[in-house]
């Protein structure tokens, strides 16, 4: 089977094929992606071919994954499996209903003061919970919140390695600022000042 090229979609990486990318951060994207055989939509976060290289990156990488099945978080899409194809790492992770804020970012759509409540209330009661288990529960982003059109919100796994600690909450704050700030509503729409500030 040949490598996959990630410059042209879609494109093959196991038993999955990879549509669209929909996320990036420093070492992984994000794909759409259907397995064969059963044509099960889901996600697959990929290990960067140039990150792959590395082995420091690659244990961060699997002990992340290891962290994020090892707990169950309210709203958190469920970690299927961790692979190797190829000489890459990706995780395959359930395709949760709707669309991510980074699709709404791009379409120049903002949310509802109701819709932002709730990615709040939903945001807010998965890193309570992740505080209650000790665990350690990162920032989320636009490419890892995701509403569907009934306004149900779900998100990527944020664990990782590690404890709960106070350094860990103030940056859970920014970053849920930082990924909602985009979709505010405009033009003194009632409620935008109060979001904002919660």
């Amino acid at each position: 089977m040949a490598k996959p090229d990630f410059q042209n979609l879609p494109t093959r990486l196991g038993v999955y094929t990879l549509t669209r990318a929909i996320g990036h951060n420093a070492t992984t994207t994000l794909y759409l992606a259907t397995q064969s055989h059963v044509e099960r939509g889901v996600l697959v976060e990929v290990l960067n071919p140039e990150a792959g290289k590395d082995s420091r990156k690659v244990e961060t990488f699997l002990s992340t994954v290891r962290a994020r099945v090892a707990v169950h978080l309210p709203h958190v899409c469920e970690v299927f499996e961790s692979m190797v194809s190829d000489e890459i790492w990706y995780v395959t992770l359930e395709r949760p209903e709707g669309r991510n804020l980074t699709k709404l970012v791009q379409e120049k759509r903002s949310l509802s003061p109701t819709q932002i409540c709730t990615v709040i209330q939903a945001a807010a009661d998965l890193y309570r919970n992740a505080a209650e288990q000790n665990v350690a529960a990162g920032p989320l982003s636009t490419d890892t919140i995701f509403m569907s059109a009934k306004e149900e919100v779900s998100f990527l796994s944020p664990v990782q390695e590690g404890e709960h600690s106070a350094e860990l909450t103030t940056a859970q704050m920014d970053g849920l600022a930082a990924a909602l700030s985009p979709v505010l509503p405009q033009n003194g729409v009632p409620g935008q000042s109060r979001i904002a500030t919660l």
